[in-house]
């Protein structure tokens, strides 16, 4: 069982008032009956979730309507005697085609009375409910889809999905001045390692990434190069640089051998595309500030975009605390 569902968390919802939003929506307990209208009405929104972006929905908790916010206000218990697990995951299999992964956690608030989460993965196809309509997540609601939607839908499968990871590689070295003690000076570099990750069922011929990253995040002689000679953007009073990389590679035609400046410098052959099959990935590397963990502030992020082929950018924002760092 998912480790995030438990009385605990659903409480937390409540007491944080986290709101209703496109990959969450709270249902009270009388959305759960026997009859074909509320069989109808959970096709609808299971598969209104895994045609947009995925999501979960959680049913017994009562929402409060503030206006425009829907906020979760109690517990609202379900008759789990009555109303299975097995009947609710019997209920969602009307969904056509049905939903891959789709996994229902339940919590027993008393015996035999509680709460069913649903989480519902976004999916590679169109999915149709019982009512043989297809629908969208809109506005938190489940709206009808126009022709072309669904068409788009159906063809997620056709195209790459490129996303992007982070990690920090820290190195630790020693520099060869010495202290008075006769200990050496220990410095540590840093370096962002970017990972565009093939989460999509076709391969990717053509991957261009482009990230904004904040210029603190840079060694400091890069900081004066970049604020006297190149233009950086502000927002929220953050000086960002636009970074971007691709996956070309260049091969090795003849390695050079020689002393001094010719030393290690190899011919390379011309910029070629590199694909990335599904499954597979392509890095890189950026140079970071050498205090790294001590300048730049943990609430720092990185806002980046992903383009494959024909399909649609993915976007996503990264904080500096959600970063692994890692010895090297």
């Amino acid at each position: 069982m998912d480790t995030r569902w438990t009385l605990d968390f659903i409480q937390q919802l409540i007491a944080n008032q986290v709101e209703e939003s496109l990959t969450l929506e709270y249902k009270a307990a009388n959305a759960l009956v026997r009859d074909s209208k509320s069989r109808d009405e959970i096709t609808k929104d299971v598969s209104a979730m895994a045609n947009s972006a995925g999501g979960v929905i959680i049913y017994g908790l009562q929402e409060n309507r503030n206006g425009d916010l829907r906020l979760p206000e109690r517990i609202d218990v379900i008759d789990q005697t009555a109303l299975s697990k097995e009947w609710l995951e019997q209920v969602i299999s009307n969904v056509r085609p049905r939903i891959q992964e789709l996994k229902i956690y339940s919590l027993q608030v008393h015996p035999g009375r509680g709460i069913y989460v649903v989480e519902i993965p976004q999916s590679t196809t169109a999915h149709q409910a019982a009512d043989k309509r297809y629908y969208k997540r809109y506005n938190f609601q489940s709206v009808a889809m126009e022709d072309h939607e669904v068409r788009d839908v159906m063809g997620r499968q056709q195209h790459p999905k490129i996303v992007l990871e982070f990690k920090v590689n820290k190195f630790r070295r020693s520099d060869r001045r010495k202290l008075p003690d006769g200990s050496l000076i220990e410095r540590v570099d840093y370096k962002l390692i970017v990972t565009a990750v093939n989460e999509g069922t076709i391969y990717a011929t053509y991957v261009n990434c482009f990230m904004d990253v904040p210029l603190i995040w840079y060694p400091h002689p890069m900081q004066e190069v970049v604020s006297r000679y190149q233009k950086t953007k502000v927002k929220d009073g953050v000086e960002y640089l636009e970074w971007s990389q691709n996956n070309t590679i260049r091969d090795v035609i003849r390695s050079t051998l020689g002393v001094g400046v010719l030393a290690g410098e190899d011919e390379l052959g011309p910029a070629r595309y590199d694909p990335i099959l599904p499954g597979l990935t392509h890095s890189w590397e950026i140079e970071l500030n050498e205090n790294f963990e001590t300048e730049v502030p943990l609430d720092s992020k990185i806002n980046w975009v992903a383009y494959a082929d024909n399909a649609r950018p993915i976007r996503g924002v990264i904080n500096r605390e959600d970063i692994e760092i890692c010895s090297a």
